[in-house]
């Protein structure tokens, strides 16, 4: 019996530790104290407080030795926990063209409220609403003039590692509708790539390259026999731009 208890203690020992350490999580959260418990799976860590905080080692990025004098001289408690609902304000613009009709620029401002860090990864869904206006030049025969669309749209975007700063994909998906009437609007989508800071716990910031397009109504101008004609008809307003966004 006392050699299997012998054994036992054998195999715990390399399992727990009682270090100084400051242990830093993928989110950018940091914490100073005493590892008490360590195995492949998790780690514990009692604060210099007598707090026991417990965190997967999937979430660990670095586990750094410290004196037990530094845990002493500094602030030993936990980072306050990201936000879990934010705002998020878009901004963008650039180029943009009705295929085979016309082309000109475009520019537009998005308010999302949402979730803003699901799964303790910075993942991001809501919904928002904003304001979108075309300036469209006449390409060959057609004369195109302005277009705006307030646009109401659901929103998803994520880091693609799990880092403090990292590559960011994000999309949204919607409807808009014109203030001239709801025979003009119609259905719009984005897609949006770049790099995203996480500047504190409740703030980042995101800029990149956005690609996105708004279904809708426009009036048309044709000349025929020298007789000119004015109609509505469907064009899909498309865009290609550059995008800043301010989550907070």
């Amino acid at each position: 019996m006392k050699k299997c208890l012998y054994i036992l203690l054998l195999t715990l020992l390399p399992l727990c530790s009682f270090a100084d350490v400051r242990l830093t999580l993928k989110s950018g959260h940091t914490l100073t104290g005493t590892v008490v418990f360590r195995n492949e799976e998790v780690i514990v860590v009692k604060s210099a407080e007598g707090q026991r905080f417990q965190y997967p080692m999937s979430e660990v990025a670095d586990i750094a030795e410290v004196d037990e004098q530094a845990i002493k001289n500094e602030d030993t408690k936990p980072v306050t926990a990201a936000k879990k609902v934010g705002v998020s304000l878009h901004l963008s613009g650039g180029p943009a063209f009705i295929p085979h009709d016309a082309a000109g620029g475009a520019f537009d401002a998005m308010v999302f409220v949402g979730a803003c860090n699901l799964l303790d990864k910075h993942i991001f869904i809501g919904g928002g609403v904003g304001y979108e206006s075309f300036f469209m030049f006449p390409v060959g025969e057609h004369n195109f003039s302005t277009a705006s669309f307030i646009p109401v749209q659901v929103r998803f975007s994520a880091p693609l590692m799990p880092t403090r700063h990292a590559p960011a994909l994000g999309c949204s998906l919607g409807y808009g509708f014109s203030p001239k009437g709801i025979g003009k609007s119609g259905i719009c989508a984005s897609l949006d790539a770049g790099w995203r800071w996480q500047i504190n716990e409740k703030m980042a910031m995101f800029a990149g390259i956005t690609a996105a397009f708004q279904q809708g109504k426009t009036s048309v101008d044709e000349t025929i026999d020298d007789k000119t004609y004015t109609s509505d008809a469907v064009r899909n307003f498309c865009k290609l731009g550059l995008k800043l966004a301010v989550q907070f």
